[in-house]
Protein backbone atom coordinates (compact mmCIF):
# COMPACT_ATOMS: atom_id res chain seq x y z
CA UNK A 1 0.00 0.00 0.00
CA UNK A 2 1.68 3.19 -1.17
CA UNK A 3 0.45 6.75 -0.59
CA UNK A 4 1.78 9.79 -2.45
CA UNK A 5 0.82 12.98 -0.61
CA UNK A 6 1.01 15.28 -3.68
CA UNK A 7 4.81 15.15 -3.77
CA UNK A 8 6.58 18.03 -5.52
CA UNK A 9 10.00 16.39 -5.78
CA UNK A 10 9.29 13.97 -8.62
CA UNK A 11 8.15 11.11 -6.40
CA UNK A 12 4.84 10.77 -8.25
CA UNK A 13 6.60 10.09 -11.56
CA UNK A 14 8.92 7.56 -9.90
CA UNK A 15 5.96 5.68 -8.42
CA UNK A 16 4.08 5.59 -11.71
CA UNK A 17 7.18 4.35 -13.56
CA UNK A 18 7.78 1.69 -10.89
CA UNK A 19 4.18 0.45 -11.12
CA UNK A 20 4.26 0.37 -14.92
CA UNK A 21 7.57 -1.52 -15.03
CA UNK A 22 6.87 -4.17 -12.41
CA UNK A 23 3.08 -4.58 -12.25
CA UNK A 24 0.48 -5.75 -14.76
CA UNK A 25 -1.81 -2.74 -15.00
CA UNK A 26 -3.63 -4.09 -18.09
CA UNK A 27 -5.02 -7.30 -16.57
CA UNK A 28 -8.65 -6.30 -16.08
CA UNK A 29 -9.38 -9.42 -14.00
CA UNK A 30 -7.14 -8.05 -11.22
CA UNK A 31 -6.01 -4.51 -11.98
CA UNK A 32 -8.30 -1.54 -11.56
CA UNK A 33 -8.35 2.23 -11.21
CA UNK A 34 -10.66 4.19 -8.96
CA UNK A 35 -11.21 7.85 -8.17
CA UNK A 36 -12.47 9.23 -4.84
CA UNK A 37 -12.81 12.70 -3.38
CA UNK A 38 -9.37 12.28 -1.83
CA UNK A 39 -7.34 10.35 -4.36
CA UNK A 40 -6.78 8.49 -7.60
CA UNK A 41 -6.20 4.82 -6.84
CA UNK A 42 -4.39 2.17 -8.89
CA UNK A 43 -4.29 -1.54 -8.01
CA UNK A 44 -2.32 -4.25 -9.82
CA UNK A 45 -0.56 -7.61 -9.50
CA UNK A 46 3.19 -8.07 -9.89
CA UNK A 47 4.22 -9.35 -13.32
CA UNK A 48 6.37 -12.19 -11.92
CA UNK A 49 5.54 -12.65 -8.23
CA UNK A 50 1.83 -13.46 -8.30
CA UNK A 51 1.66 -13.22 -4.51
CA UNK A 52 2.61 -9.55 -4.67
CA UNK A 53 0.13 -6.72 -5.23
CA UNK A 54 0.40 -2.96 -5.11
CA UNK A 55 -2.16 -0.31 -4.32
CA UNK A 56 -0.88 3.15 -5.24
CA UNK A 57 -2.92 6.04 -3.89
CA UNK A 58 -2.18 9.44 -5.42
CA UNK A 59 -3.74 12.05 -3.16
CA UNK A 60 -5.41 15.05 -4.81
CA UNK A 61 -4.28 17.51 -2.13
CA UNK A 62 -1.66 17.53 0.61
CA UNK A 63 -3.21 15.82 3.61
CA UNK A 64 -0.28 16.64 5.89
CA UNK A 65 -0.83 20.38 5.39
CA UNK A 66 -4.58 19.92 5.82
CA UNK A 67 -3.93 17.89 9.01
CA UNK A 68 -5.91 14.95 7.66
CA UNK A 69 -4.55 11.50 8.62
CA UNK A 70 -3.67 9.30 5.66
CA UNK A 71 -3.77 5.79 7.11
CA UNK A 72 -7.59 5.74 7.51
CA UNK A 73 -7.82 6.13 3.72
CA UNK A 74 -6.26 2.67 3.48
CA UNK A 75 -8.59 0.95 5.96
CA UNK A 76 -10.46 -0.88 3.19
CA UNK A 77 -7.27 -2.77 2.31
CA UNK A 78 -5.48 -2.72 5.67
CA UNK A 79 -8.24 -4.77 7.28
CA UNK A 80 -7.39 -7.59 4.84
CA UNK A 81 -3.75 -7.70 6.00
CA UNK A 82 -2.42 -10.15 8.56
CA UNK A 83 0.71 -8.09 9.19
CA UNK A 84 1.77 -4.51 8.59
CA UNK A 85 5.08 -2.68 8.24
CA UNK A 86 5.27 1.07 7.62
CA UNK A 87 7.96 3.04 5.79
CA UNK A 88 7.49 6.81 5.66
CA UNK A 89 8.61 8.84 2.66
CA UNK A 90 11.84 10.23 4.13
CA UNK A 91 13.08 6.76 5.13
CA UNK A 92 13.91 3.54 3.28
CA UNK A 93 14.55 -0.17 3.71
CA UNK A 94 17.94 -1.60 2.72
CA UNK A 95 17.50 -5.36 3.17
CA UNK A 96 15.40 -7.03 0.47
CA UNK A 97 14.61 -9.84 2.92
CA UNK A 98 13.56 -7.54 5.77
CA UNK A 99 9.84 -8.28 5.49
CA UNK A 100 10.44 -11.99 4.95
CA UNK A 101 12.62 -12.26 8.07
CA UNK A 102 10.09 -10.47 10.24
CA UNK A 103 7.19 -12.41 8.70
CA UNK A 104 8.95 -15.71 9.37
CA UNK A 105 9.61 -14.73 12.98
CA UNK A 106 6.02 -13.79 13.78
CA UNK A 107 4.68 -16.83 11.93
CA UNK A 108 6.78 -19.07 14.17
CA UNK A 109 6.10 -17.06 17.36
CA UNK A 110 2.31 -16.67 17.67
CA UNK A 111 2.61 -15.17 21.16
CA UNK A 112 4.41 -12.14 19.73
CA UNK A 113 2.54 -9.07 18.50
CA UNK A 114 5.54 -7.11 17.24
CA UNK A 115 9.15 -7.38 16.15
CA UNK A 116 11.62 -4.68 15.17
CA UNK A 117 15.25 -4.42 14.10
CA UNK A 118 18.37 -2.24 14.16
CA UNK A 119 18.62 0.80 11.88
CA UNK A 120 20.98 3.36 10.41
CA UNK A 121 20.46 7.02 11.28
CA UNK A 122 21.25 9.17 8.23
CA UNK A 123 22.27 12.77 8.93
CA UNK A 124 22.14 15.84 6.69
CA UNK A 125 25.89 15.74 6.07
CA UNK A 126 25.51 12.27 4.56
CA UNK A 127 27.08 10.15 7.27
CA UNK A 128 25.25 7.14 8.68
CA UNK A 129 25.38 5.83 12.23
CA UNK A 130 24.15 2.34 13.11
CA UNK A 131 21.74 2.14 16.02
CA UNK A 132 21.47 -1.20 17.81
CA UNK A 133 18.90 -1.17 20.60
CA UNK A 134 20.50 -4.28 22.11
CA UNK A 135 23.74 -6.16 21.46
CA UNK A 136 21.98 -9.36 20.41
CA UNK A 137 18.61 -10.71 19.35
CA UNK A 138 16.05 -10.32 22.13
CA UNK A 139 13.00 -12.55 22.12
CA UNK A 140 11.06 -10.62 24.77
CA UNK A 141 11.83 -6.91 25.12
CA UNK A 142 10.83 -5.23 28.41
CA UNK A 143 8.15 -2.56 28.18
CA UNK A 144 10.09 -0.34 30.59
CA UNK A 145 12.77 0.13 27.93
CA UNK A 146 10.19 1.43 25.45
CA UNK A 147 8.75 3.79 28.07
CA UNK A 148 12.11 5.27 29.06
CA UNK A 149 13.34 5.61 25.49
CA UNK A 150 10.04 7.19 24.44
CA UNK A 151 9.70 7.52 20.64
CA UNK A 152 13.41 6.76 20.19
CA UNK A 153 13.03 3.12 21.26
CA UNK A 154 12.26 1.77 17.81
CA UNK A 155 12.05 3.40 14.40
CA UNK A 156 8.66 3.22 12.69
CA UNK A 157 10.28 1.76 9.56
CA UNK A 158 11.69 -1.10 11.65
CA UNK A 159 8.33 -2.26 13.02
CA UNK A 160 6.44 -5.34 11.80
CA UNK A 161 3.29 -6.28 13.69
CA UNK A 162 0.08 -8.28 13.73
CA UNK A 163 -2.88 -6.31 12.46
CA UNK A 164 -5.30 -8.18 14.74
CA UNK A 165 -3.37 -6.76 17.71
CA UNK A 166 -3.43 -3.30 16.16
CA UNK A 167 -7.08 -3.23 15.09
CA UNK A 168 -8.95 -4.82 17.97
CA UNK A 169 -10.46 -2.05 20.14
CA UNK A 170 -7.64 0.38 19.49
CA UNK A 171 -7.81 2.70 22.54
CA UNK A 172 -8.97 6.29 22.26
CA UNK A 173 -5.96 7.64 24.17
CA UNK A 174 -3.72 6.21 21.44
CA UNK A 175 -5.87 7.75 18.71
CA UNK A 176 -5.75 11.15 20.45
CA UNK A 177 -1.99 11.06 21.12
CA UNK A 178 0.19 13.77 19.52
CA UNK A 179 2.31 11.07 17.89
CA UNK A 180 1.39 7.80 16.20
CA UNK A 181 4.27 5.36 16.51
CA UNK A 182 4.83 5.56 20.29
CA UNK A 183 1.26 4.74 21.39
CA UNK A 184 1.12 2.03 18.71
CA UNK A 185 4.26 0.49 20.20
CA UNK A 186 2.84 0.64 23.72
CA UNK A 187 -0.49 -0.91 22.71
CA UNK A 188 1.22 -3.74 20.81
CA UNK A 189 3.53 -4.46 23.74
CA UNK A 190 0.49 -4.74 26.01
CA UNK A 191 -1.12 -7.25 23.65
CA UNK A 192 1.78 -9.61 23.08
CA UNK A 193 5.52 -10.06 23.28
CA UNK A 194 7.97 -7.88 21.37
CA UNK A 195 11.13 -9.24 19.75
CA UNK A 196 14.26 -7.45 18.53
CA UNK A 197 16.34 -8.61 15.55
CA UNK A 198 19.90 -7.29 15.78
CA UNK A 199 20.28 -6.65 12.04
CA UNK A 200 20.40 -3.23 10.38
CA UNK A 201 17.66 -3.37 7.75
CA UNK A 202 16.43 0.22 7.29
CA UNK A 203 17.51 3.86 7.29
CA UNK A 204 15.94 6.70 9.27
CA UNK A 205 16.69 10.23 8.04
CA UNK A 206 17.42 12.69 10.86
CA UNK A 207 16.36 16.36 10.67
CA UNK A 208 14.94 16.42 7.15
CA UNK A 209 13.51 19.98 6.74
CA UNK A 210 9.87 19.95 7.86
CA UNK A 211 10.19 16.48 9.37
CA UNK A 212 9.37 15.35 12.91
CA UNK A 213 13.01 15.48 14.03
CA UNK A 214 13.53 19.00 12.66
CA UNK A 215 10.41 20.33 14.43
CA UNK A 216 11.79 19.17 17.77
CA UNK A 217 14.28 22.07 17.65
CA UNK A 218 11.46 24.61 18.25
CA UNK A 219 11.00 25.45 21.96
CA UNK A 220 7.29 26.28 21.57
CA UNK A 221 6.85 22.94 19.87
CA UNK A 222 8.57 21.27 22.85
CA UNK A 223 6.24 22.95 25.34
CA UNK A 224 3.03 22.01 23.52
CA UNK A 225 4.23 18.49 22.82
CA UNK A 226 5.23 17.96 26.45
CA UNK A 227 1.71 18.84 27.63
CA UNK A 228 0.09 16.46 25.18
CA UNK A 229 2.54 13.66 25.96
CA UNK A 230 1.83 13.99 29.68
CA UNK A 231 -1.87 13.47 28.95
CA UNK A 232 -1.00 10.43 26.83
CA UNK A 233 1.26 8.89 29.49
CA UNK A 234 -1.34 9.31 32.24
CA UNK A 235 -3.98 7.66 30.05
CA UNK A 236 -1.59 4.82 29.23
CA UNK A 237 -0.91 4.38 32.94
CA UNK A 238 -4.60 3.67 33.48
CA UNK A 239 -4.83 1.50 30.36
CA UNK A 240 -1.95 -0.71 31.55
CA UNK A 241 -3.51 -0.99 35.05
CA UNK A 242 -0.62 1.00 36.56
CA UNK A 243 1.78 -1.92 36.27
CA UNK A 244 4.39 0.44 34.79
CA UNK A 245 3.43 3.36 37.03
CA UNK A 246 6.82 4.22 38.49
CA UNK A 247 8.54 3.84 35.13
CA UNK A 248 6.00 6.28 33.67
CA UNK A 249 6.66 8.73 36.54
CA UNK A 250 10.38 8.50 35.74
CA UNK A 251 9.59 9.11 32.06
CA UNK A 252 7.58 12.24 32.89
CA UNK A 253 10.44 13.52 35.06
CA UNK A 254 12.83 12.95 32.19
CA UNK A 255 10.48 14.85 29.86
CA UNK A 256 10.49 17.84 32.23
CA UNK A 257 14.29 17.79 32.32
CA UNK A 258 14.47 17.62 28.53
CA UNK A 259 12.06 20.55 28.29
CA UNK A 260 14.27 22.60 30.62
CA UNK A 261 17.35 21.77 28.54
CA UNK A 262 15.51 22.73 25.34
CA UNK A 263 14.47 26.04 26.92
CA UNK A 264 18.03 26.84 28.04
CA UNK A 265 19.34 26.03 24.56
CA UNK A 266 16.73 28.29 23.00
CA UNK A 267 17.57 31.08 25.46
CA UNK A 268 21.30 30.76 24.76
CA UNK A 269 20.66 30.74 21.01
CA UNK A 270 18.60 33.95 21.24
CA UNK A 271 21.30 35.68 23.32
CA UNK A 272 23.96 34.76 20.75
CA UNK A 273 21.75 36.14 17.95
Amino acid sequence: LLVDDTSTDGTTSIIKSFVKEHFDTEDSTVAYRRETDNANIQYAQHKENKQCFILAMYLKFNHFTARIPKLPLLDEWRKLCKYESICEGDDYWIDELKLQKQFDFLESHPQHSLCFHAIYRLFNDGHKKPEHRYRRNIEECPTKDAIMKDGAYMSTNAMFYRMECRNKDYPQWAINAPVGDLPLTLVLMERGKTAYLNEVMSVYRVCVPGSWSSKKRDIHYHINLNKKLKTMWMAYDQYSHRKHHWVIIARLSKNRLMLLIAYLKSLFHNIIK
